[in-house]
């Protein structure tokens, strides 16, 4: 692989790295991670990448990781030696859109892949239906990996549906881009959050709103367990700060927990930032800046031990942005806990993480860390 870090976040800047990528024989697609701190707008970046002449695709992320840096502006540009087959989706949040049909008429066209690459608009929601209908479609023939786009803004609470994906078809939203490369990868998954309360059962839910909880209303139930927990009074007001300490936890057989994150309340209900299914059973959790960093070091390792491919390597880390919020100053020791000798780290901040681990089921995660490891 060819990695470049362009840092000032220009447009300009931007295409000049993919030019050189252009003039390089062994490149044959690219990867592009983009900082939303760029300002990256359709109208200055379209035309350019409509005209690219390599297979292109990637997103922008509240930020990027390189080597031992957290990076909230600039642009990370994969250059790979093995040309990616795309497929991009639109009208993600469509119920109407038919995942299967587009399915069958594009992957056929790649029978030795390794790797599925898999970048999402953050903010769409039918995430888990194409997540669901690719897996069916693949199974366990493939390693997937991706995450979420978009940008955010915690202080405010603001969530800016933006387009955030990019394809040679321009800058993208309410949209999903997937790659197939014939390059080997491992994968490992960990999030560092314990139980603390619970089970709830999910007695009304509506998409990415959760209702009740065993009957009553939801942010009355995880109001009253968080002063119990901590003595603390979460308002409307600091619901942010305080719920990035508390996520939800879904459990699963013989897998590692599925976490959602609360981002806001609507009166008495909680809004989530993935769906959690009627009629389910969720924990409330809590961390530590030492088990967050310990369960980073633990999917490195799983990665590594999954991975079957030879060196060199590459570690591409897909760590959601809540958990650097959260982490702050130790967002540091994260990193650090990402690194193997010999080998280039890169990576994303997300709005949720997609993989599977293993012999494990594909998901979307929250608040979680997910690696993988990518060689040739």
């Amino acid at each position: 692989m060819k990695i470049v870090l362009e840092r000032n976040g220009t447009e300009k800047d931007l295409f000049t790295v993919l030019d050189q990528m252009t003039n390089t024989d062994t490149v044959k697609g690219v990867l592009v991670l983009a900082c939303s701190g760029n300002g990256f707008s359709p109208d200055r970046v379209n035309h350019y990448l409509k005209n690219y002449p390599k297979p292109l695709f990637g997103g922008i992320f509240p930020a990027v990781i390189y080597g031992s840096e957290k990076l909230d502006q600039g642009t990370i540009v994969v250059g790979l030696s093995m040309a990616p087959l795309v497929q991009q989706l639109d009208h993600l949040s469509d119920p109407a859109v038919d995942f299967d049909r587009a399915l069958e008429a594009w992957a056929p066209k790649s029978k030795n892949a390794k790797t599925l690459f898999m970048f999402v608009d953050g903010y769409a929601s039918g995430i888990m239906a194409l997540i669901d209908a690719v897996y069916d479609y693949f199974g366990m023939g493939v390693t997937y990996l991706g995450g979420g786009a978009g940008a955010i803004n915690p202080l405010a609470l603001e969530m800016n549906s933006q387009p955030c994906l990019f394809s040679n078809k321009g800058m993208l939203k309410d949209a999903a881009l997937l790659a197939l490369v014939d390059i080997a990868s491992g994968v490992g998954v960990g999030h560092g959050w314990h139980k603390i309360s619970g089970p709830y059962k999910v007695t009304k839910a509506r998409g990415n709103v959760i209702e009740t909880l065993d009957s009553r209303p939801a942010f009355q139930v995880y109001r009253e367990m968080i002063k119990e927990h901590a003595g603390e009074i979460i308002t409307p007001e600091n619901f942010f700060d305080v719920a990035k300490r508390y996520p939800f936890g879904i459990s699963r057989l013989e897998s590692e927990v599925i976490v959602r994150d609360p981002f806001t309340v609507n009166g008495e209900h909680l809004v989530i930032a993935a769906g959690v299914p009627h009629e389910s059973f969720i924990d409330i959790l809590t961390g530590n800046p030492d088990s967050l960093v310990a369960a980073a070091q633990t999917s490195m390792n799983t990665a590594k031990k999954n991975f079957t491919g030879i060196s060199p390597y590459t570690v591409f880390a897909i760590d959601c942005i809540s958990r650097a919020l959260f982490l702050g100053a130790d967002f540091n020791r994260e990193i650090a806990a990402l690194t193997l000798k010999a080998s280039q780290l890169i990576g994303v901040l997300s709005l949720g993480e997609i993989a599977n681990c293993g012999e494990d089921y594909m998901e979307l995660y929250n608040k979680t860390c997910v690696v993988g490891i990518l060689g040739e």
